[in-house]
């Protein structure tokens, strides 16, 4: 997704990266204020040439402000912006074969301050400063993925999971405390997202496929 200098979202422009253009100098072009939104896990699983054909190290170096998301519900089938960041970081190594490429301070860019740009909200989210609204995520520290804790940086883009995450703040406000939901019934959201998707499989008479046998589903 691009979002143009005034944040109308551009339907002509390339998406995922799979029309992305591979020449160097082609990822420099583009009009002035245009933010990008790197879905990696889409792409990847819609096979979308994102390794192949993706531009985003060269679109940052250029000044173009590009952000991570999850591009929809049944394109990544997750939202979770650790898995993306370790996406974006990995993928962009490997494609070029060199590890200096997409660093955990990018990529922390990418997924704070690049958003906040995204939303053209950088003077009220995005970083802890004074003046912006309080968002913040609390990690446990005490856990294998954080541990040893030479560099938290790397160990975030790289080996942090959601499930370290125990506090979650927005606008100053606690949405998640030690790792449970104030804002809402998980059991009860879980169990209602359950009966209504297996009454839209019924009514659109859709076939479960697993080519493997699956018990008590």
């Amino acid at each position: 997704m691009v979002v143009g200098p005034r944040g109308r979202i551009r339907t002509d422009a390339p998406d995922h990266g799979r029309r992305a253009p591979r020449e160097r100098g082609d990822a420099r072009r583009g009009p002035r204020g245009v933010k990008v939104s790197h879905c990696p896990s889409a792409a990847l699983k819609h096979t979308k040439g994102l390794v192949a054909h993706g531009r985003f190290p060269e679109m940052l170096d250029a000044g173009v402000s590009v952000s991570l998301g999850g591009d929809s519900g049944n394109g990544s089938n997750h939202f979770d912006m650790l898995r993306l960041m370790y996406l974006t970081a990995t993928i962009s190594k490997d494609a070029r074969l060199d590890v200096g490429v997409m660093g955990p301070e990018r990529v922390l860019e990418m997924a704070t301050l690049h958003g906040a740009a995204a939303l053209l909200l950088e003077r009220e989210i995005g970083s802890i400063e004074r003046g912006k609204r309080a968002d913040l995520v609390l990690y446990d520290l005490d856990t294998p993925e954080w541990r040893p804790l030479l560099n938290p940086l790397n160990n975030l883009v790289y080996a942090a999971t959601g499930a370290s995450v125990r506090t979650v703040l927005i606008d100053g406000r606690i949405v998640l405390d030690e790792g449970r939901l104030t804002t809402l019934d998980e059991q009860a959201l879980y169990a209602r997202v359950e009966e209504l998707a297996r009454r839209q499989i019924a009514r659109a008479g859709l076939p479960i496929e697993s080519k493997w046998p699956v018990v008590g589903a």
